[in-house]
């Protein structure tokens, strides 16, 4: 899996901006005053330890936890109040390190299900048909470009570890977000599944902006343009996976002897 990351040019405008974010949970303080940045077209990794922040940092960022402090703006404007529903609206989707797929549906309609959420409008009865017709248009898309077209029909219970992952990523997808934040995308894969996933996520990265915390170091030098490390709530390095490898303070914290 290992190789050196596609380079895919970059914008130099700011799609997302971190300030000083921190969370407490009463006396425990869970990310402390973190700060970064995001630019549009980037594939940047977030790496650390357990218990380093990193799941709470996305969870403030796409809504589910309210910051203690700190603000995060997006295409220029401040989200940091906005709820997980309103940020989805926005173009930021989300998956989680514990695959939340609908099992006794189909992939389809799993797929189907998130085309439709971004509907705002009510159909008349003359017009829900065809509107139907092209939310499962949509939903066919995103399963040939997450490569499950011939798992359609089947119930999602049915699909592998590593399939019911790229399905989770396919539901994401299928509200055409801007921004993708992927929780431990390869969790609990094999190294064929976390091959493929790396193949989907270099794929994706071609038209959406993508931000991903993963433990599989492997996978992350293979594909992340930048990588963020974080330890005790805290960003303690930023750079490319070069620079990542040979950082004196993150071998003593995370890395170790794996690159040695």
């Amino acid at each position: 899996m290992a190789g050196t990351p596609q380079r895919v040019a970059l914008s130099s405008e700011l799609l997302l901006t971190i300030e000083r974010l921190g969370k407490d949970f009463g006396n425990f303080t869970a990310v402390q005053e973190v700060s970064l940045t995001v630019r549009r077209g980037e594939l940047k990794a977030i790496i650390g330890p357990n218990g380093a922040g990193k799941t709470t940092l996305f969870n403030m960022l796409s809504g589910q936890l309210k910051p203690s402090r700190g603000r995060t703006v997006y295409r220029g404007e401040d989200i940091t109040a906005a709820p997980a529903h309103v940020l989805a609206h926005c173009g930021i989707g989300r998956s989680f390190q514990i695959t939340t797929v609908f099992r006794g549906l189909s992939v389809l309609e799993n797929v189907r299900i998130a085309v439709q959420s971004l509907r705002h409008r009510h159909y008349d009865f003359m017009s829900r048909a065809h509107a139907l017709d092209l939310t499962r248009e949509r939903a066919g898309q995103v399963l040939d470009n997450i490569g499950l077209t011939e798992y359609r029909d089947a119930p999602a219970a049915s699909l592998s570890h590593g399939d019911q992952r790229r399905l989770e990523i396919g539901i994401v997808l299928a509200t055409d977000p801007e921004l993708l934040l992927l929780d431990e995308p390869t969790a609990g894969m094999s190294r064929e599944e976390a091959i493929a996933t790396m193949e989907l996520l270099r794929r994706i990265a071609e038209d959406r902006t993508v931000l991903f915390v993963e433990h599989n170091m492997e996978f992350v030098m293979g594909i992340a343009q930048t990588i963020v490390v974080m330890q005790s709530g805290t960003v303690i390095a930023e750079g490319s996976p070069a620079e990542i490898r040979a950082d004196p303070q993150v071998r003593r914290a995370y890395l170790g002897n794996l690159y040695e």
